[in-house]
């Protein structure tokens, strides 16, 4: 079901439980669906794992419902300098990129829906990856300011009566995106939850390192090998276009208990802002949600080696680089 250009090899199928391709007419995106915005039913999941595949709809919307002007939609690059993945089309995203300089913050969603363990939902001893092409829109002052949000529950910030007994729930992933305003970018992966009312952590948290070249296509993935399936310890690793980044073991603290992020019902979300936040300070914590595009989005029920890793990007490289 997946598009290869001009690749020696295919991706790896094995163990691939959740699978969005924007490219693909037959199982993502049909022709009819190419629209601006995108609305729920035009993307589909494509695995058909628990409740999702071909003709199961993912939701679309915003959080600016009267003028849509924020939702994802269908987007092909008219310029003259652009790939391949360009020209075949992807999902773009749009955020307000307010900071803290406003009470709204309006930014595009894919609602992925209620966590599906062992497609969409893993635990603290589960061995999962998740893979993906994102290029990054160019930041501003406003938008890094307090970071952007690729992938995780919408509000990772479940508690913040003040600021010595926060809470962040992340869940299995969380995504954010931080940097230096049109300089510079980067993504930071992690899972688990830090308590600091009741001085409880288990958290990962590794970073993809610097992009200093925005509207850029780049492959990321993290492999969260947390049942120690490749010999290295419980750790996440991430890599950028095939090439190790980084890697992290546990940060723990307490009883180290895994929770699970239920607050504003729990589901997971590509592209909303992740800190709406409780109690005094809710407004000044929100962040952004995710500004640029994306291509193809994999989840696997399985920790990838770096081999796998390198494989996934060759067999796009052709589409996007």
């Amino acid at each position: 079901m997946g598009v290869n250009y001009n690749a020696p090899e295919s991706v790896i199928w094995n163990g691939l439980v959740f699978h969005i391709d924007p490219p693909n007419k037959n199982y993502c995106i049909a022709e009819s669906d190419r629209v601006v915005p995108l609305t729920t039913g035009d993307v589909k999941e494509m695995t058909g794992n628990a409740g999702y595949g071909p003709g199961n709809n993912i939701g679309i919307s915003d959080t600016y419902s009267s003028s849509n002007i924020y939702q994802p939609e269908w987007s092909i690059l008219s310029s003259t300098d652009r790939k391949l993945g360009d020209d075949l089309g992807y999902i773009r995203f749009h955020s307000s990129g307010a900071g803290s300089s406003a009470l709204n913050f309006f930014y595009g969603i894919m609602n992925l829906g209620t966590p599906i363990t062992g497609v969409t939902k893993f635990g603290e001893t589960d061995c999962y990856t998740v893979d993906l092409w994102w290029k990054q829109d160019t930041t501003s002052a406003n938008y890094v300011y307090q970071g952007g949000h690729l992938l995780g529950h919408r509000d990772v910030i479940t508690s913040y009566a003040t600021y010595n007994t926060r809470k962040y729930v992340y869940g299995s992933y969380n995504i954010d995106i931080y940097g230096s305003a049109g300089n510079n970018y980067y993504l930071q992966w992690r899972a688990g939850q830090e308590d600091y009312d009741n001085s409880d952590k288990k958290y990962y948290s590794s970073s993809s390192g610097y992009m200093y070249d925005f509207n850029t296509w780049y492959h990321h993935c993290c492999v969260f090998d947390l049942g120690d399936s490749l010999g290295g310890g419980s750790k996440i690793y991430t890599y950028r276009d095939g090439t190790s980044n980084s890697s992290a073991s546990a940060t723990t603290q307490g009883s180290a208990s895994w929770y699970d992020n239920t607050f504003g019902g729990g589901n997971i979300f590509i592209g909303s802002s992740n800190r709406q936040g409780t109690g005094s300070n809710a407004n000044s914590l929100r962040t952004n949600g995710a500004d640029g595009g994306m291509g193809p989005f994999k989840i696997y029920n399985r920790a990838l080696t770096s081999t796998e890793v390198k494989q996934n990007y060759t067999a796009m490289k052709g589409r996007y680089k």
